[in-house]
């Protein structure tokens, strides 16, 4: 019996906005309104050591931002030998090159604010439409509608688990080790790993570049999963505490879910953590639409986890209320 195919299955969103965002240089135009003489800083705090010291009305200067574009074809170049090497550091027979469209579900999702709702005021590298264009005339990338690419990174990668196929999924982000099934993160691994089950945490420490140490929780499997319900992602704009105004970081999330051995203890401690933070039977906010909503706990919980799980396999869904009850836990 031939033996299946190696397959790693990109996050071309991931590379796409790295080529281009390392392919250009930014910079901030300063133009003084009296004389109307302009000057170049690196970015705004060069600006601000440059003005300490002296007293600026604030309409004295107008700042924009600049952008210079290295020439595009130096981007397609990049992209190709990025997906040659993840190709070999994955020692894979062939890639699937995934970047996302439209109508992504979790945008639908009725939060405080939108998912992501930062992402419309960053700016955006002057090459990345190019890039993409790329990517998808001459390296088959396949345009995602209705989902993350992290949803399609994480099905095929469950796809691989469940079929005991050898399917990668290649991308950075912190949410696909949740997933089952063999990950390559090219910034931390030196090889794919392979993730199953119910998974642990643990705290990663570094020194920041004042030079004082700090952690970060950080797990894998299921477990990863729990915990990221707990803390929320200020990289995608959600938090589950911003309704109540309660304050809860990571490190309470970790010191409450670390010793804990079993999905039920988990699910348990996440039900009572949530109950703790909304005790009422309704639960009044206005969504990010403007919406008046009137719910419950449970509603909530569904908000935050369909924020975080990724999805195994097209319309994956789960019903959290419905997942408490049949593992056992009482309402």
């Amino acid at each position: 019996m031939s033996k299946s195919k190696t397959i790693a299955v990109i996050d071309g969103d991931e590379i796409a906005f790295q080529i281009a965002a390392a392919c250009e240089e930014r910079l901030i135009k300063v133009t003084n309104t009296i004389n109307n003489e302009s000057s170049n800083f690196k970015h705004r705090t060069e600006l601000k050591k440059f003005l300490a010291g002296l007293e600026v009305p604030e309409d004295f200067f107008v700042v924009e931002d600049v952008q210079i574009a290295e020439e595009a074809h130096k981007a397609f170049h990049s992209v190709k030998v990025s997906l040659e090497k993840i190709k070999a550091s994955c020692k894979a027979d062939e890639i699937e090159l995934y970047l996302s469209g439209k109508d992504n579900f979790r945008d639908f999702i009725p939060l405080p604010k939108r998912y992501k709702w930062d992402r419309d005021e960053k700016i955006k590298p002057l090459l990345l439409k190019q890039v993409r264009q790329y990517m998808i005339q001459h390296k088959n990338a396949k345009v995602v509608d209705g989902y993350e690419v992290d949803d399609v990174v994480s099905t095929r990668m469950y796809t691989g688990w469940k079929e005991k196929k050898k399917i990668i999924g290649v991308t950075t982000d912190k949410d696909a080790m949740g997933n089952n099934g063999w990950l390559y993160n090219p910034d931390k691994m030196t090889e794919p790993e392979f993730i199953e089950g119910f998974g642990e945490i643990w705290l990663e420490t570094k020194v920041n570049a004042k030079g004082k140490e700090e952690s970060k929780v950080r797990g894998k499997g299921r477990k990863w999963g729990y915990t990221q319900w707990l803390m929320g992602d200020p990289t995608d704009c959600y938090n589950p505490t911003v309704i109540c105004k309660v304050r809860y970081g990571e490190k309470s999330a970790y010191k409450l879910l670390e010793p804990l051995q079993t999905d039920k203890e988990c699910l348990q401690a996440v039900y009572n953590q949530y109950k703790e933070w909304y005790p009422e039977d309704i639960i009044k906010y206005i969504d990010w639409e403007g919406n008046e909503r009137e719910v419950d706990v449970f509603f909530i919980m569904q908000m935050y986890f369909d924020c975080y799980r990724m999805r195994r396999w097209e319309n994956d869904t789960v019903d959290v209320k419905q997942m408490l009850i049949k593992v056992g836990i009482e309402l």
